[in-house]
């Protein structure tokens, strides 16, 4: 087929998950190109507020917050009721915690711990902790685009969705800063946060790396060839053009809010609105189909999010009348439905979103649908309701507004008696503080997001003021679906038989909840996206995350593995090398980050006691208390052949390749004899470079016994002979040279940022081949 262009890889969709896989990919040297269907960057995400919820990560540790895997994973059990897949369950909490680190450490992206945020469900639910688990990018300065700052969506809801954070709203009702004044502050230093602020980081970090963008830009078909998907058909201003993905495509589309027969056979809703953009249609699910992937869900409709709000007749965004997310539990407000009952926890939104969904099998119908928002004069002065602020009259065609409560129930259609009996009963709560029906006020996270820290019950307040209002509730759907493509823990698109889709994948809400089932927290949403690009983008490049590649020996199928017990080199021999204890300290402390029991590995590697191990890193750590990613200044060009402390060499190109490159690399180093059964690495060659590097580790005498070569023959040629062989192999040298691998094992490499792997028996057969396929 002709391409019009040509990629690695190629995301469709320019949200979280899109970005991730791209700047992943770029990082690991693949090519790669996102197609944006609207005119700007940043997808749903950009619209959200930009929180992730990783569980337990690095940033919340190193500020002192404790929390635990297991804790974190009775949380997810406790919440996904038994619909979750356990693989992609039990292993949320440690990619989630590798791709959070990858970007952070790597990549340079700054995240932030939402300080006094604690989990939805805490502490109600077993595992759930105070704070610590949700994360935010810190506000990020526009100027730092250039031209690209005007391609990236600022939310048309209001500048509070693209200029504050969850942590200023956090602040406000703890600590009682001016959200308002932190919001002018963002807003005059054009400094984007929440979900603008995260995409325009990861935009930057993306076009730092080459990834390029094609905005209004539809893709509108996959091509197949034999079997695989190998690139896309996308419809833009230059008409239809074909691109092509050598390693694979990833649809990372969002839901399908604006295909109302999706939103009525997936979410079993009639009518709905979105905030979400227009153009998020369910792409990925009429893309996929022609693969022979079909959508699944992975809970009950009910537990979606998609949440109550209001239409403003008035107002239009996106060319088409808006409407409004509304999270409810403000002071002076309740939510009632035809009956004038209350039927839920008005401060709690997860809860109202599962009871204005319940059904009576008796009547056949909905029991608190349709559902009113009741609230007096004092709500509006206080909180307003968007688009109008504190104290602006309520946006005409939105509400009803009556001097009584009677009146107000007959021009809305409530049972007026009840209304104003459920009005003067919470009128009683509000005074003691205490909702003796549905314990508004009591959940954590509502108190912060949704009330006022002044009031005896930061939810509670009577409703007196006259007049009167009643806002009819809608459906308003941000994204996030029921129903999304089935993949396994690298994103790969499944079939209906289990099986990958070759070339294929899919992240963020283009793929079904399976790691968390029933259960839903903000911040999951967008996390999924970075996990799933950022897996999807190692797999497509071969490469793999440091945290993962460690697991086990049988993760060589996916990764390099690092024999830990071909390193038998002791403390005292490196006690002379400073600038090699330095980054051997930060290789244990590397370790230890990753929750690896490098006491038990390097004990039996070495034959030292764990305090002496702390002790070494405590030592060498003091003159070089570097980030491990800044460690360049101890990247050397390295050539040569270290013979009498040749486990010294392996260990420099392990702890090099750690300090140099976190959460990229890992060096399969194969333990060896030499011919007389030594058990030492005889004859081990290191080859290191700073710009393109490699490195490689070898026994002279198994390739010498396999190529039928002799000692003797060897032993002809001089070191100084052996090292200008090896310089001519430089990666900024022009040609290669076969006869540098003379004797050489090869088990892998890495080249411009491309890991190529070869297998020992592969590259002994016919090493000249291998040579030549490089050089190419």
């Amino acid at each position: 087929m002709a391409w019009d262009e040509e990629y690695d890889i190629i995301s469709v969709g320019s949200g979280i998950g899109g970005l991730s896989t791209a700047i992943t990919g770029a990082h690991h040297g693949a090519s790669t190109v996102v197609l944006e269907k609207y005119e700007k960057l940043g997808g749903v995400t950009a619209l959200s507020g930009g929180q992730i919820w990783p569980g337990p990560n690095h940033l919340a540790e190193a500020a002192g917050l404790e929390d635990s895997e297991s804790k974190a994973k009775e949380y997810i059990n406790y919440l996904s009721q038994g619909l979750a897949s356990t693989e992609l369950r039990d292993g949320y909490f440690a990619r989630s915690r590798e791709a959070v680190r990858f970007f952070t450490d790597t990549i340079g992206v700054k995240l932030m711990v939402i300080k006094g945020l604690p989990d939805y469900y805490f502490p109600a639910v077993p595992g759930s902790v105070p704070e610590g688990r949700f994360l935010e990018a810190e506000p990020f300065d526009a100027s730092q685009l250039g031209e690209w700052a005007n391609k990236v969506i600022i939310s048309p809801y209001g500048s509070a969705f693209s200029f504050s954070t969850s942590s200023d709203r956090v602040r406000s009702q703890t600590d009682g800063e001016d959200v308002s004044a932190l919001h002018q502050h963002h807003v005059a230093a054009d400094e984007r946060c929440a979900g603008a602020g995260l995409l325009a980081a990861l935009i930057y970090q993306g076009l730092k790396r080459g990834v390029k963008f094609h905005t209004s830009t539809e893709v509108i078909d996959l091509v197949i060839e034999d079997g695989k998907v190998t690139g896309v058909v996308a419809r833009g201003n230059s008409g239809i053009r074909r691109f092509h993905a050598r390693r694979g495509v990833i649809l990372s589309t969002g839901g399908y809010d604006w295909r109302p027969d999706f939103m009525r056979s997936f979410e079993t809703l009639n009518e709905t609105s979105s905030m979400a953009l227009p153009t998020v249609t369910g792409d990925h699910i009429t893309l996929a189909a022609k693969a022979g992937a079909i959508p699944i869900p992975s809970r009950k409709p009910e537990q979606t999010p998609i949440f109550v709000g209001y239409r403003v007749p008035t107002e239009k965004i996106y060319g088409r009348p808006t409407a409004r997310m509304l999270i409810p539990g403000a002071p002076h407000s309740i939510l009632v439905n035809r009956t004038g009952q209350r039927f839920a926890n008005d401060s709690f939104f997860p809860d109202v979103i599962a009871k204005v969904g319940r059904f009576d099998g008796q009547q056949q119908g909905l029991v608190n649908w349709p559902a009113w928002m009741i609230f007096d004069q004092n709500m509006l002065n206080e909180h307003g309701l968007l688009p109008a602020y504190p104290g602006e009259p309520l946006p005409e065609g939105v509400g009803i507004q009556a001097s009584s409560l009677r009146a107000l129930a007959k021009a809305a259609g409530i049972d007026a008696d009840g209304l104003e009996a459920t009005v003067e009963r919470f009128n009683r709560f509000c005074k003691t503080g205490v909702d003796e029906d549905f314990a508004s006020g009591t959940v954590p996270w509502g108190r912060i997001m949704t009330g006022d820290r002044n009031l005896l019950n930061p939810n509670l307040a009577e409703i007196a003021t006259p007049p009167f209002y009643a806002v009819r509730l809608a459906r308003v759907s941000l994204g996030v679906p029921t129903v999304g493509l089935p993949i396994n823990s690298d994103g790969s698109v499944l079939t209906p038989g289990g099986n990958s889709v070759p070339g294929l994948y899919a992240t963020g809400n283009s793929s079904a909840w399976q790691d968390w089932g029933g259960g839903f927290n903000s911040g999951v949403a967008a996390m999924r996206g970075m996990l799933y690009g950022y897996r999807a983008a190692l797999h497509m490049t071969g490469a793999e995350g440091l945290g993962m590649a460690w697991s086990t020996p049988e993760a060589r199928s996916v990764a390099i593995w690092v024999d830990l017990h071909s390193l038998p080199v002791g403390i005292a021999v490196l006690k002379g090398y400073t600038t090699t204890a330095s980054v051997v300290a930060r290789v244990l402390l590397r370790l230890r980050d990753l929750g690896i029991a490098y006491s038990t590995l390097l004990r039996r590697a070495w034959g030292h006691k764990v305090s002496t191990l702390n002790r070494m890193i405590e030592l060498a750590t003091r003159d070089y208390n570097h980030r491990i990613s800044e460690l360049e200044d101890l990247r050397p060009r390295f050539c040569g052949q270290v013979k009498h402390f040749a486990p010294l060499s392996a260990l420099w190109g392990l702890m090099a390749t750690i300090a140099a490159r976190p959460a990229e690399l890992a060096i399969y180093v194969k333990p060896m004899l030499n011919k007389k059964g030594g058990g030492i690495f005889y004859g081990t060659h290191i080859l290191w470079t700073a710009d393109n590097w490699k490195v490689y580790f070898t026994d002279e005498m198994h390739f010498q016994e396999d190529s039928g070569r002799t000692n003797k023959e060897d032993s002809g040629r001089t070191d100084k002979e052996d090292k200008r062989c090896c310089e001519n192999c430089m990666p900024f040298k022009k040609k290669w040279r076969p006869r540098a691998y003379r004797a050489w094992t090869l088990v892998g490499w890495e080249y411009k940022s491309k890991l190529v792997l070869y297998g020992d028996d592969e590259f002994s057969k016919n090493p000249k081949q291998m040579c030549e396929r490089e050089e190419q």
